[in-house]
């Protein structure tokens, strides 16, 4: 019996390094709002800690988007750093991209602005998306997705998106933000059951009401997600009742359940393995829009 345990163990633990290897180009993402800013005709530099921040600049003045990444393998190879606004990973669209960066280098080998009313003023370099001349419209969540370049095939562990929130201070008035969080990347069971956690940290008058859990991206343009589950707020016209409504979709109907904001999956299947996204929001009657997003992600490998 003791003889069966050991090699049950030494298989398993082969396993798990199998898996490991496999995702040994994965990318995490993480994003600090650095802003420079002029206070008394002396130049000042205010660091914010990661996950969604404000950062509050007067119009005309310069912000400084920090974004950083790693891969696992600590190798230093060329990715594409794109830079999105907007509601969530889903529906966030690029303004601008860079690609050929390394940790090294820290410059593109190539620069595109896709949104008009940035050019000009953007730029990525030394981890920084410097944008210039801050203007009142540049009030958005921005996101930071980093991908592999030259990769065989596609793969949702070779990329990561992370997301902050710049707010002007000459536009300012009391908006409201969510931040989420996910566990850290996990190795499970096949045929087992999985837990994956999501905390929502509420900030000034918001609610943490809706969630939405999703995997991939599942396309090479990195735009499109596979839903899994859903629980959205609705309000009534007539009264102040509020109404939960959850949803699982496809397959995975019959083996997703919510515990609070964190996702519960029975039956774990080989293609269950990849990267879970965790969108945690304000109701949607509260027309906070982007302001009351974020999104997380964490890697799940299957064994």
């Amino acid at each position: 019996m003791m003889k069966f345990l050991f090699v049950s163990v030494v298989a398993f633990a082969t396993l798990i390094a199998n898996a490991e290897a496999k995702s040994e180009n994965r990318i995490k993402v993480k994003t600090i709002v650095s802003v420079l800013y002029l206070l008394f005709g002396e130049l000042k530099t205010k660091m914010f800690s990661q996950f969604n921040e404000i950062t509050v600049p007067a119009e005309g003045e310069n912000a400084f988007l920090y974004c950083e990444y790693s891969i696992a393998s600590g190798a230093d190879l060329p990715v594409t750093v794109t830079w999105k606004v907007g509601d969530g990973p889903r529906y966030a669209t690029s303004i601008y991209e860079c690609t050929g960066y390394t940790n090294s280098a820290k410059t593109c080998s190539t620069e595109q602005v896709f949104d008009p009313a940035y050019e000009g003023r953007i730029k990525f370099e030394q981890n920084y998306l410097f944008l210039a001349s801050v203007q009142a419209s540049d009030n958005r969540n921005y996101w930071c997705q980093v991908a592999l370049e030259g990769s065989s095939e596609q793969s949702d562990e070779e990329f990561d998106m992370k997301s902050i929130v710049l707010e002007v201070v000459y536009n300012y008035y009391d908006k409201n933000l969510v931040t989420g969080n996910v566990q850290e990347d996990s190795v499970q069971q096949l045929g087992k059951e999985m837990v994956l956690h999501c905390d929502c940290f509420e900030m000034t008058s918001t609610w943490c009401e809706d969630v939405y859990w999703y995997k991939g991206p599942t396309d090479p343009d990195n735009s499109n997600y596979e839903l899994i589950y859903s629980r959205w707020t609705s309000h009534s016209a007539v009264s102040p009742e509020t109404f939960k409504h959850y949803q699982a979709y496809g397959d995975w109907e019959y083996r997703t359940v919510l515990s609070g904001n964190s996702l519960i999956v029975t039956t774990l299947k080989a293609s269950d393995a990849g990267r879970y996204w965790c969108e945690v929001r304000t109701a949607g009657y509260r027309n906070d829009g982007e302001w009351g997003t974020d999104a997380r992600s964490t890697v799940v490998e299957i064994v």
